[in-house]
């Protein structure tokens, strides 16, 4: 046992150990999180197909030439209200109207009222708000009702959106999302009613699908806040996810009835004198940093869910902490058998090479299988361990090789000491017979040496070049006779 853990395969046990603890410890501090979600980012912008758009929703937008067409901002209630009835003439299954009204804005103020009792497919905002964010109510004619819906949208570090928010609470208070209240509105109608899931009742089942809450340190995040009833936004549609009308079009009949029937439609603001947007993976793309519309991104979490209660897509899945843990540590293994087995540039740089380029393409056919593996720290793991590995190797054999060539020098000329190394492996693994036979000629002829310069001396005749010469001839033949070369 302790000549096993002298050898180099314990000592590179241990480093590749060390690398994988590191790693491990570096991104405990969050140190790779930026670096995991713009790996998130940009797996969502590759995958196949992911453009198609959603033609159940329909976006009304309020831009910069419709607030000068109405020549004021905010909109009245009375233009509310008209907006509110030209949608509600072609029967759409929920209206989302992502614009506070937690104060009237006359003329209109009643009429706007009376509208909002009679459509009971129309869902209002609130701002639930929280810590430095103050809360804005709903509108007081809906208040309290199960037809209102907060806005909040979560953001990461570095403004994006990637996360979509189902339920809050406050410890007293729970509310739903403005997003969650339109998708059930449209799946009422499908028979998809929100259930708890069968197996664990803390979990939410939407049709045939289980939504799993975020946790904290799910996917590539480190410690992020997960209150709340969270779960991965996909983007599935990117930019131009949605047909939209603009208020104008819809006020003065240009709409087709056909994009609002049976759809969600929500209204909101996308005037950039508003500032109601958001940055979204696909706002870090190779050509501009594009911002998406609060609006749009309401649109998307109610899509999702859509997709997810109708079964048509799964939730984005993540490991378990020891899964992950596992996974990091196996490619801090592997990376060191690859520096193990690497004695050359060209072989280190195309193993390791290769290896980046599968666990890139095993990670991307998992995320287009909806799971989320870490990506940076087993890379990490693997560059490092066969990197580490590879320079003790080479500095383990550098001795190695110093030292018996140091030893063989002694003995035999420094030709037949260069072949006894270069075959080393032969040497010491193979041959096991002729290995003993030499090494017992070795030591016989290194006996016979020593007497001969004794010899020698005591007669003040030759020195011992001569007999080195021999030594070094005889050595030779018994090397070349146990398949050296030279």
């Amino acid at each position: 046992m302790r000549r096993l853990l002298r050898s180099p395969l314990a000592a590179i046990v241990v480093l590749v150990a060390a690398v994988a603890v590191g790693v491990l410890g570096l991104r405990s501090l969050g140190i790779m999180e930026a670096l995991e979600l713009a790996a998130y980012d940009w797996y969502l912008r590759l995958r196949p197909g992911h453009l198609a758009a959603d033609s159940r929703i329909l976006l009304v937008t309020v831009t910069d030439a419709d607030i000068r067409t109405q020549g004021r901002w905010p909109l009245p209630d009375a233009t509310l209200a008209e907006a509110v009835e030209a949608l509600a003439r072609h029967s759409p299954r929920a209206i989302g109207l992502d614009i506070y009204r937690d104060i009237p804005v006359p003329p209109g103020t009643e009429t706007l009222e009376a509208t909002l009792r009679r459509h009971e497919n129309v869902v209002v905002v609130t701002k639930f708000g929280g810590g430095a964010a103050e809360s804005i109510s709903a509108p007081k004619v809906l208040a309290g009702s199960d037809r209102v819906g907060f806005n909040d949208i979560v953001v990461d570090p570095g403004g994006i959106v990637r996360r979509g928010l189902l339920f809050v609470d406050d410890g007293g208070t729970t509310a739903s999302s403005f997003a969650f209240r339109l998708a059930l509105l449209y799946l009422r109608v499908e028979g998809v009613t929100p259930k708890p899931d069968s197996v664990d009742a803390s979990l939410l089942r939407l049709g045939p699908t289980t939504i799993r809450p975020l946790e904290t340190n799910d996917g590539g995040y480190v410690g992020v806040d997960a209150r709340g009833y969270q779960f991965l936004l996909d983007f599935h549609g990117g930019r131009g996810a949605f047909a939209a009308v603009s208020l104008t079009d819809l006020l003065a009949g240009r709409a087709d009835p056909g994009l609002i029937r049976d759809r969600i439609v929500l209204f909101g603001v996308t005037a950039e004198g508003v500032k109601d947007f958001f940055y979204t993976p696909y706002s870090r793309s190779f050509t501009d940093a594009y911002h998406t519309p609060g609006i749009a991104v309401h649109a998307h979490i109610a899509s999702q869910l859509l997709r997810m209660g109708l079964g048509v897509t799964a939730p984005m899945k993540t490991a378990t902490d020891w899964q992950e843990i596992l996974w990091i540590v196996a490619w801090a293994g592997v990376g060191g058998a690859v520096g193990f087995v690497a004695r050359s540039p060209w072989r280190f740089a195309l193993g390791v090479g290769g290896g980046l380029v599968a666990l890139g393409a095993i990670d991307y056919g998992a995320f287009i299988g909806r799971w989320w593996l870490p990506l940076v720290p087993p890379a990490a793991t693997w560059l490092v361990s066969a990197a580490v590995v590879t320079a003790y190797v080479t500095y383990h054999e550098s001795a190695q090789r110093a030292a018996l060539m140091q030893l063989f020098s002694r003995h035999v000329s420094h030709e037949v000491a260069e072949a006894i190394w270069r075959d080393r492996e032969q040497f010491l693994d193979g041959k096991a017979r002729e290995r003993a036979e030499l090494q017992k000629r070795i030591a016989d002829l290194s006996v016979e040496r020593d007497a001969f310069i004794t010899k020698a001396r005591r007669k003040q005749t030759a020195g011992p070049k001569a007999f080195d010469d021999a030594v070094s001839s005889s050595i030779k033949t018994e090397a070349e006779s146990a398949g050296f070369a030279f």
